[in-house]
């Protein structure tokens, strides 16, 4: 147990880091920005009492958010994330009793795709939301969230499978 917290502590902090440093800086377009701190939110296990993840979730997002300087927006966008994956992991998977954790199999690969779509798009649709802060900007809104979902979705899927081919259990 102390070995899958000092994990996921040195995953959070490599995840911001990362983020902060590497990806920020990353800009397609003028509009894309691959966001793998979501990587956090994706390898936290199913069974974790919800307190910790949404608190771990808020701590990742307020850390993004200093470097960033976005007002808090990030925050609320991984504490939505985090209150929505258990409903997309049972949208997706319908029961599966067995199910303790996400990772990438070769038998139902498009379920933990389409997980990871939901968390990515609810994740990008609160941020830019939130950043573009008027309903006004709607097509602004769902362009930045087109294709920052696009892009992030690719990074994840590829994170996912490089890192997180295996089940892991705390």
């Amino acid at each position: 147990m102390r070995s899958s917290i000092l994990t996921f502590c040195f995953q959070f902090i490599l995840l911001v880091l990362l983020q902060a440093l590497v990806a920020n800086r990353i800009l397609l377009w003028d509009i894309v920005t691959p966001y793998i701190a979501l990587f956090f939110i994706i390898s936290l296990p199913v069974n974790l009492e919800k307190w910790v993840q949404l608190l771990a979730c808020f701590l990742l997002g307020i850390s993004i958010d200093f470097f960033e300087n976005s007002g808090g927006a990030n925050a609320a966008a991984c504490i939505v994330a985090i209150y929505l994956k258990p409903f997309f992991i049972q949208l997706f998977y319908q029961g599966e009793e067995t199910l303790r954790d996400l990772y990438l199999t070769k038998e139902k690969p498009f379920l933990l795709l389409g997980v990871l779509l939901c968390l990515i798009f609810s994740h990008h649709l609160v941020l830019y939301t939130l950043e573009f802060y008027d309903i006004d900007f709607w097509k602004s809104i769902l362009k930045y969230t087109f294709w920052n979902t696009f892009f992030s979705f690719i990074t994840l899927t590829l994170c996912i499978a490089i890192f997180r081919n295996q089940p892991r259990y705390v």
